[in-house]
């Protein structure tokens, strides 16, 4: 978009030469030149402004789809984390081994809609590197602790969840990028033992 406006500027700096005085005796000259050339500068213009205008529109229109995925992806990701606080609480009245079975039979909801979407090229590419790296780095923690400890699973969640909505609200253009990498290492989550796989 940028090339688009600059060149824009200079098309209209070299339209504008001919509104100098000491090039006034040549351009009543080449009059017939002259006005061709400032219909082809004046369309050149109109082009790029159009082109400049469409680009920009396409990306907020591709920063609308992302945050709008995001948001569904929050959404997904709080009802997993609500489902596996109830799994914990649960396990919590068993015995150890009782826990263990439950753990194993009963894994908390996979976070397969996340994985989906920041593997999407429109997604990722859209989406900031530090975001979206800690979102890789969590979604290998989550199917590492998804059937080893619901506790650790739940941390996991709730940081990835976080990491969304700060990751919205940069896309929004509500914090910069340093705010966003400040907010980021906030709230990092580091379980006391992250499970061997």
């Amino acid at each position: 978009m940028t090339f688009y406006l600059v060149a824009t500027l200079l098309a209209t700096l070299v339209g504008a030469l001919v509104f100098i005085p000491k090039l006034q005796p040549w351009v009543m000259r080449q009059q017939q030149g002259v006005n061709f050339v400032l219909t082809l500068l004046a369309t050149l213009i109109g082009v790029l402004l159009a082109i400049a205008a469409a680009e920009y529109e396409n990306e907020r229109k591709e920063r609308e789809d992302l945050q709008k995925m995001l948001r569904s992806a929050v959404n997904s990701l709080a009802s997993s984390s609500n489902y596996t606080e109830h799994l914990m609480h649960y396990a919590n009245t068993l015995e150890p081994e009782q826990q263990t079975q439950l753990i194993a039979k009963n894994p908390p909801p996979s976070a397969d809609f996340l994985k989906a979407i920041i593997y999407q090229p429109q997604i990722s590419k859209n989406m900031s590197e530090q975001s979206l790296s800690d979102l890789t780095e969590l979604l290998t923690n989550l199917e590492r602790s998804q059937t080893k400890n619901y506790a650790i699973y739940l941390g996991f969640l709730t940081q990835a969840v976080k990491t969304l909505e700060v990751e919205i609200q940069y896309q929004s253009g509500e914090i910069s990028a340093f705010e966003l990498a400040d907010e980021l290492k906030k709230f990092e989550y580091i379980p006391a033992a992250l499970p061997e796989n």
